[in-house]
Formats: structure tokens, C-alpha cells, sequence
């Protein structure tokens, strides 16, 4: 072999070759050959040698073109003398790692994975509901690879963890994931956590190959009915290869409608042999006391509080009387913010940003879990969390603004530059360009070129800066070098920080635990964001992160993206389960982007045209805000047409605009086990109806519905529907409300309804706002206020109901809301006489409503206080005869925190209390000096007008 140095090496790196020799059973360890030819010895092109000698009993040999880290290498002429024939040997392509150092840090991972997992264990009495769980009675009860035993799959007496006998898997090459499964039926318990865990030994797996378990939860219709799947989780892959028994564990929660659990223990393609042993699955003793994070990492300036949530096991571990939870904010080693709250199983605390007073520095938050003596019973460990302005590319909801308006993101991994003129056509907005590497310095020209290119087509680009992370300290000088020499490319839209961190970990350096990781991500950001204020960060989180793996990830960039890459037939149900999954894990406004899967990695598999648009549907209809594909060249053209016909149809604009946008109300919905579709009615007055097959039992469908709304008030009775987008009939023709359509399997179509008489639409809602996600129980309050003329916007279909309101919109909401007038002469000296809400507090200090704050001031724009809120709306509602005064003191008794009312609105606060305009908050405090959102103030406003 030749090998030559392109940059400089360090001096104890260099380039390896490897020969291993394989039989049958694995490698043949002993007769491996290694050789390493350092840095310093290759300035020029030279050869490298290396000899071994076959064991009989060798099948065929592999050779490994490796390189120690630190460099670039370049391989040419490989020669290999000795074989017979082509067929009895292989090469593999040059790998930027050290086996070594990969085997190092992963038994590393695997002892902290062990220290973990140790202390989980079945709780006291619990049963284990494994039959045969040591496999002592041969193969009773255990379902093998594709239904059979033999040379993949066996039960063994060579290997045992206790008893006389183990699950022996067999991997090759030609066995795709073998695995041994059982099935178990039972009434879970939805409080309990449950807890699956297994002995297991590897031995001769190849570089790369893991050993895992995985968990499927079934619905009513049980594992034989594949449309009863519910959930899939998946352990992590432990990769050792050190003939040691090692526990591997994994526990979770069953919801209620749950009736099936099956399981599986396997291990990936490849060579190599694993043995199972000591199954057990029941509810667990958790190991896990406590919980606690913050809802975001990063946490923009504007926003007026950071949230956090902390949960406690209260089914394991009784919360004991007087107990509490200490949350702690530190500046390095100084305290700058402590506050102890009452324990409970779950508490949202929350503490003003601005206490992080210096932008961009790293500061740590904690939480203790204390008896009421001051005993800790368990605590958090300190994280970091970071106060940055909001990229000026985002707003207030997390959404891109391109050229001003918000931007649809269609996206493309894979992408190559030879496409850009086909991806545009077909509506594509966003790629990921893999021509060549982006994370190199090397390659800055020559990727500044193809951004250029990019930026012709209106593409807009995510920069992949990692490796595998761009804040590793290894790739923090490149990070910055990358950042500089692009961040004012028109084509940029966000960098891409790090793929899968729940996964990630870098080979070849040192060893990294989860922390680690998770804090090499942080520092990209940190990087990015302190030399490009405009751009955004995104990451991807993987295909079966579990809700903690999504919330810890999610806390970490701006724009998040999940890959949850269906397979065959499976494009139904799995990705809206791991979108909605997704979507419960965000606590923040951030997009979310769904990558569907359109490779060969699942091969002979690959989506049909209504497959991948079914990703797409499912996607969006779980609450995301863009949808693209990961390709390769292979598939490039059945994903660029299946894209340009949604674009072209207008399939993808209604979507978009209904599902994403929320400009256009449901007329009506049903989700059931044959099918589903949804019905809305556009802003000028047009309808448009998808409806999706949902059977996935390989047979046709039919759907039968009235288009008749979900209110009742309106009903369509004879119609044409056309066709939009999807592969079946063209028009769909009813002389009464009845829509009839025979749907083939994994079939989804949008059609565009035309009414044979004109039909009012007026009786069908019109959402007003589109930005009430999470705001549920204000969401009516805020609708109507809107519609009584009394609510402002804070833009196009945005009301902003988490910010603070302030003191001149709370006036304009209060005198509309109780119908005064005036003849107001005089304007405080700070109101600007064209504001939104002048007249409105001009008339409030007319009739002595509005007192100001001294000077002649009124301070329009700053927050109004809780208490102070209610001594106004208290003296407005008197005004009209709405509200009387009441035994302050025995209504407010109650609350913990009326110690905290001022003496001049003590009378007022009980009186507001008395009449339920206010009731106070769940935890039994009222709050008086806390600032009050545009959400409260909607709902009193609607408790004062009805």
C-alpha cells in the first residue's frame, strides 16, 4: 500500500494497516497482523508493508486501511498477494478512527451505562413476567429469527450468566438484525414504571456492531393486527466485544390502552456471536428519584421568565409532609439566585431571565430534593444555561423569515449541487449540500462555490460545521474559522451543530460521557452565536429517542429536526407516534422538522409515491412546521418528482397554510382505525378535504363520511370533489352530504370540494390567532375578546399570549371590555396621542380609573402588576355597577401569599376574588406582585363582558 500526508499529522499518528483472518464462528484474534507508520516517517509518497500468516482454518481475510486521528491521509495502489481469489477477501474503504482508542472510550460509556443501570432493579414484591427467562427450559416460550432455530438463533449449554444454558446469536453478513422475542399480554399499570432488562456476552463482533433491546407496545388487536403498533423504544447500543456478561437495561411507561408488550433482544448485521441470558421484565424499584431541567438551554433576552420542570417519582418514592425542592443559580461558585418550593410530583418553577445578567456566559441551575429537616434525598447535577438574544432570522414563535415573510421548510439531506435547477422546481426551500465536506477548512472555497450555486435556485443551505460536534475542542478552531467565512452568505440559513446528540459520540479521541457530549454541543452554540447574532442553530435528534432523549435535545439548538425513518408499510402511524412524541418534549417555541426517510438503507424497501408523501401528511397533521427527505442519488428522482407534483398541485401551499400555518379552520376531522381525513375551509371560501388510509392490513379501504362540519351548523348536500393530489380517482361526485372513496393501502389524497349550491361557511370558526398552542385553557377567552373588538395582535394571526401585558393595553382591554366613555380632554404627558390604546387611557384618567404614577406619567409600555390589575378593574367595575365589596379577609384566608398584598388593594383584591372574576392560582397563591400575561388579562376580560 501507498499512503501519502495531505496535512500535517501529529507526530504519534499516522496511518494503520490492519489483516484479520475469519472462519466460520468470527475473527480469529490470534492471528491478526497490525501495523502503524507514524506522521514524522511520511513526508512523501511511500509503501507500507505488512505479512501475516492464514490459520487453516481461515475462510477469508479482511484488510483495514485505517489512520490515527489528527490529519488527512491518502491511500492509493493497495496490492494483496496470497488469496486465490478475488472472492476471498474484501477491502474496506480508509476510516478517520483508532480502533483502539473506539474500544477504550466505549468500555468507558459501557461502565457508566453499567453504574447506571445497576440500580434498577424489579420493585420489592414485584413478579418478573418473562416465562422462561434464563431459557432452563430450552426453547419454550421464546420466538426465534424469522420463525426458526438453527445456526442464527439457539439455545445453548456453552455459555450461561446463571443456570446451564443461554440464547446464542449467530450474526453474519447475510443476517439483517437476528434477534430472539417474546410477547406478553397483560392490564399494565399506566402509574407504574416498567423495566426490561438481560445478561448478554459478545464475542468477535466486527468494529461497529452493538448489541440492543427492543421494546413494541400494541393496542386493542394485539401483535398480529401491525396497525396496532402504538410505540417503538429502543435501548442503546452497547458495543463491547470483551467476552464479559454485561447487564443491559431499559425502562419506560405503558399507557393504559395498552394490551401488548413484545420484545426483542438482538444484534446488528455483521460477524460475530452474542449470548442472552437472566431475562427479566415487571415493574421497577426506580433508581430515578428525581427529575429536573430547564425548558431551554439557551433562553432568549426578551423572553421575561425561564421555565423549568422537575418531577418526582411519587409512586416509588412517597413524597414525604413538609418536604421541598431547592432550586440553586450560580455564577461559577458564587449563589445568585436560591428558592425552595413545596414538593410535589411535578412542579413548573420558573425564575426571571434577566437573573442570567451577562449575555452569552455560562452560568449553572440545579435542584435538591430535601426532607423537611434539611436532609437532601437526592439533588440534580448542575447544568449549564446561557441568556442570548433571539437570532434575528426568527420570530417571536421560532419561525424563519426569509425576505420578510415566514418560510415553508421543505428539506433535503443528501443533496448535490448537479440537482439545484430540479429541487427548486419542485418547491424545495431548504438542503443540506453533501458534494463534499462542509467541516473542513480545506474545503472553503470549494463549498463557497456551491453555495453560490445554491443561492441562484433561492436554496437555502444548513452548514453542517461538525464532525460530529462542532464544539468539540477539536473542532472549535475549524467551528470558527467556518462561521467567519460564512455567516453573511445569502444562501446560509442555520448551522447545524451536531446529529444525534443522544448518541453521539467522537471515535478516535478521548473518552466522552453523556455530559460530555451534551456540553460539546452547548459550546457550538456558544461559538456560533457569539460571532453570528442573524443565523440560527439546529440539530437533528434520532430515529427512537425516548421523550427524555427529545426534551434534552431539543433544549439545545434554535430549530430542532427529528429522523424517525418509517419502514415498509409502516409510514401510517410511525411517524405521526414519534412527531407527536417530539412535540410533547418542546416546551419553548422553536420549529420542528421532521427528515422522512427516502434512502436504500432499509433495502429492498423504499416509500411509494404515496408513502412518502404520507410522511410528509403525518408529519404536519402531528403539529410540525416543515418536512423534507434524507437521499441518496439512487432515490433523488422519485423524491424530486413526488415533491414537484405536490408543488405544482398546490397540494403543498393548502398544507402548509391549514396544517402549519392555521389560517383556515377544520370543518371537520375523524381519525380512525380504516381511515382518516380533515376537511377546512380556506380565507376566500374555498374547501379542500384529505382523506388517508389508516388500516395498514394490506387491503382496500373504504371511507364513507357526510361533509357535514363538526359544529353541525353546516352541511354540504350534493358536491364534486376534484382531485388535487394523490393516485386515485379524479372526482369523487355526490348528490347528497356523502363522500365515497375506496382507498388502496397507504394511500393519501387531497381533493378540493365544490358545492352544487352556494353554502355560508360564516358558522364555521375562524381561528383569529394561530400562536395558542399550550395556551388551551385561554384559547376561548382570547378568541373572544378578539371578536368583541376588545383583544390587539401583536402581528398577522399572532396574539402572544405568554408575554406580559402592559399598562396601556391592559387600559384599552378594560374600558372596551366595560363599554365607557368619556369626554377626555386631558392625555398623561408619556402617552403618544396615535397610540393603539390612547384614547382608551385617556378616557380611564377622565373618569378616575387610571391614576398614572405620579408626575403625570402612566408608564404605557412597562408590565402592570397582578395586584395592581385588579385595584383598576375593581374601581371600572363599580363604575358600571359590577362589583360590590365583600369580607376581604375571609375570602383571601385561604391563599399563602396575602401577606404580600399591599394595604391600599387588599379590599379590592377580595372583592375581585369574591365575584370570580380572579380566582387565584392552583398552588393556592394569588400572586399580587407577579406581572400579569396577555392570556390572563384575555380571560378576565371575558369573565367581565359575559
Amino acid at each position: 500500500m501507498y499512503i501519502n500526508e495531505l496535512l500535517d499529522l501529529d507526530d504519534d499518528k499516522g496511518g494503520c494497516l490492519k489483516i484479520e483472518f475469519w472462519n466460520t464462528v468470527g475473527i480469529i484474534n490470534s492471528a491478526s497482523v497490525f501495523g502503524c507508520f507514524e506522521g514524522t516517517e511520511l513526508k512523501k509518497w511511500e509503501k507500507c508493508t505488512i505479512a501475516g500468516i492464514a490459520p487453516e482454518d481461515a475462510t477469508y481475510v479482511r484488510i483495514h486501511l485505517r489512520m490515527d486521528c489528527g490529519g488527512d491521509i491518502v491511500w492509493d495502489d493497495v496490492t494483496f498477494t496470497g488469496a486465490t481469489t478475488k472472492e476471498n477477501y474484501e477491502v474496506i474503504s480508509a476510516k478517520r478512527d483508532n480502533a483502539a482508542k473506539q474500544w477504550e472510550y466505549s468500555n468507558k460509556l459501557l461502565a457508566e451505562e453499567q453504574a447506571k443501570t445497576a440500580a434498577i432493579q424489579l420493585a420489592p414484591g414485584a413478579v418478573n413476567m418473562i416465562p422462561n427467562p434464563g431459557f432452563e427450559e430450552a426453547e419454550a416460550s421464546w420466538n426465534p429469527f424469522k420463525g426458526q432455530w438453527g445456526p442464527v438463533i439457539s439455545i445453548t449449554d456453552a455459555e450461561a450468566h446463571s443456570g446451564s444454558y443461554s440464547a446464542k446469536i449467530l450474526s453474519t453478513p447475510a443476517t439483517y438484525n437476528p434477534w430472539v422475542s417474546q410477547t406478553i399480554r397483560d392490564n399494565f399499570d399506566p402509574n407504574a414504571t416498567y423495566m426490561l432488562s438481560a445478561w448478554v456476552k459478545a464475542e468477535h463482533l466486527e468494529y461497529g456492531n452493538a448489541v440492543f433491546m427492543k421494546a413494541e407496545l400494541y393496542s386493542s388487536g394485539g401483535v398480529d393486527n401491525s396497525a396496532a403498533l402504538e410505540e417503538e423504544i429502543e435501548s442503546s447500543n452497547y458495543k463491547f466485544n470483551d467476552a464479559e456478561w454485561h447487564r443491559i437495561c431499559m425502562t419506560f411507561k405503558i399507557a393504559p390502552h395498552i394490551t401488548a408488550f413484545k420484545f426483542y433482544l438482538r444484534t446488528s448485521t455483521g460477524n460475530g456471536v452474542v449470548y442472552y441470558d437472566d431475562v427479566e421484565f415487571g415493574v421497577a424499584g426506580s433508581s430515578t428519584v428525581m427529575q429536573f431541567y430547564a425548558d431551554a438551554t439557551f433562553n432568549y433576552t426578551e423572553v421575561e421568565n425561564i421555565a423549568t420542570t422537575t418531577t418526582i417519582d411519587n409512586f416509588n418514592h412517597p413524597i414525604e409532609a413538609g418536604s421541598i425542592v431547592e432550586y440553586t443559580i450560580k455564577d461559577g461558585d458564587t449563589v445568585i439566585l436560591q428558592e425552595a418550593v413545596p414538593a410535589a410530583a411535578s412542579i413548573r418553577w420558573t425564575f426571571p431571565t434577566m437573573t442570567l445578567a451577562e449575555h452569552g456566559k455560562a452560568y449553572t441551575i440545579s435542584a435538591a430534593y430535601k426532607k423537611a429537616d434539611g436532609t437532601v434525598i437526592t439533588e440534580s447535577e448542575p447544568r449549564r444555561i446561557f441568556r442570548y438574544n433571539r437570532p434575528t432570522m426568527l420570530d417571536e414563535q421560532g419561525r424563519f423569515i426569509v425576505d420578510g415573510k415566514p418560510l415553508d421548510p421543505i428539506m433535503l439531506y443528501g443533496a448535490k449541487s448537479q440537482h439545484f435547477a430540479d429541487y427548486a422546481a419542485a418547491g424545495i426551500t431548504v438542503i443540506r449540500i453533501d458534494d463534499i465536506r462542509s467541516d473542513t477548512v480545506g474545503n472553503i472555497d470549494a463549498f463557497r462555490k456551491l453555495m453560490d450555486e445554491a443561492d441562484k435556485y433561492g436554496l437555502k443551505v444548513l452548514y453542517q460545521l461538525y464532525g460530529n460536534s462542532a464544539g468539540h475542542p477539536f473542532q472549535i478552531p475549524t467551528t470558527k474559522i467556518l462561521v467567519n467565512a460564512f455567516k453573511d452568505h445569502p444562501a446560509l440559513l442555520a448551522w447545524m451543530l451536531c446529529d444525534e446528540p443522544s448518541y453521539q459520540f467522537l471515535p478516535g479521541r478521548e473518552a466522552q460521557t453523556h455530559k460530555e457530549i451534551i456540553e460539546y454541543v452547548e459550546d457550538g452554540y456558544k461559538v456560533v452565536r457569539d460571532i453570528d447574532p442573524h443565523h440560527p442553530t439546529f440539530v437533528c435528534e434520532g430515529t427512537s429517542g425516548t421523550p427524555t432523549a427529545y426534551e434534552e435535545g431539543f433544549r439545545l439548538a434554535d430549530i430542532v429536526a427529528i429522523d424517525p425513518y418509517p419502514k415498509a408499510n409502516n409510514e401510517t402511524t410511525w411517524t405521526y407516534q414519534i412527531t407527536q412524541r417530539a412535540m410533547n418534549a418542546l416546551h419553548t417555541e422553536k420549529e420542528v422538522w421532521n427528515l422522512g426517510y427516502a434512502h436504500d438503507w432499509y433495502a429492498p424497501y423504499f416509500p411509494t409515491d404515496d408513502g412518502l408523501r404520507m410522511q410528509n401528511y403525518m408529519t404536519i397533521w402531528a403539529g410540525a412546521d416543515g418536512y423534507g427527505y434524507y437521499t441518496n442519488d439512487e432515490r433523488t428522482q422519485a423524491v424530486i418528482e413526488t415533491l414537484k407534483k405536490s408543488h405544482e398541485s398546490g397540494e403543498r401551499a393548502q398544507m402548509f397554510d391549514h396544517f402549519v400555518r392555521k389560517n383556515s379552520p377544520v370543518f371537520d376531522e375523524y381519525m380512525g382505525n380504516d381511515f382518516w381525513h380533515r376537511s377546512w375551509v380556506t380565507k376566500d371560501g374555498k374547501m379542500y378535504l384529505v382523506v388517508k388510509e389508516h388500516a395498514n392490513n394490506g387491503s382496500n379501504t373504504e371511507a364513507s363520511f357526510n361533509l357535514k362540519s363538526t359544529n353541525g351548523l353546516v352541511e354540504i348536500n350534493g358536491f364534486t370533489a376534484k382531485l388535487v393530489n394523490g393516485n386515485t380517482e379524479q372526482y369523487v361526485i355526490s348528490d347528497n352530504s356523502t363522500f365515497n372513496l375506496t382507498l388502496k393501502p397507504a394511500q393519501i389524497s387531497m381533493y378540493q370540494i365544490y358545492p352544487n349550491n352556494a353554502v355560508d361557511f360564516s358558522a364555521v370558526s375562524l381561528p383569529i390567532f394561530n400562536d395558542l398552542a399550550g395556551f388551551e385553557w385561554a384559547a376561548d377567552a382570547i378568541e373572544n375578546i378578539a371578536k368583541n373588538k376588545i383583544a390587539n395582535s401583536k402581528g398577522a394571526n399572532i396574539y402572544a399570549p405568554g408575554q406580559n401585558i402592559t399598562r396601556g393595553d391592559f387600559a384599552m382591554y378594560l374600558i372596551r371590555s366595560l363599554g365607557l366613555t368619556a369626554d377626555a380632554a386631558e392625555q398623561f404627558a408619556d402617552v403618544d396621542p396615535n397610540a393603539e390604546y390612547a384614547k382608551e387611557v385617556a378616557i380611564g384618567k377622565a373618569l378616575g380609573i387610571l391614576k398614572g404614577t405620579g408626575g403625570n406619567v402612566y408608564n404605557h409600555e412597562e408590565p402592570i402588576s397582578r395586584q395592581d390589575l385588579m385595584v383598576i378593574c375593581a374601581r371600572g367595575l363599580r363604575m358600571v355597577n359590577k362589583l360590590y365589596n365583600a369580607d376581604a379577609a375571609a375570602i383571601l384566608a385561604r391563599f399563602t401569599d396575602t401577606g404580600l398584598i399591599a394595604d391600599y388593594a387588599f379590599e379590592d383584591i377580595g372583592a375581585m376574588v369574591s365575584s370570580k372574576i380572579v380566582t387565584g392560582n392552583p398552588d393556592m397563591t394569588i400572586n399580587p406582585l407577579g406581572n400579569t400575561t396577555r392570556a390572563e388579562a384575555a380571560v378576565i376580560m371575558d369573565r367581565i363582558i359575559k
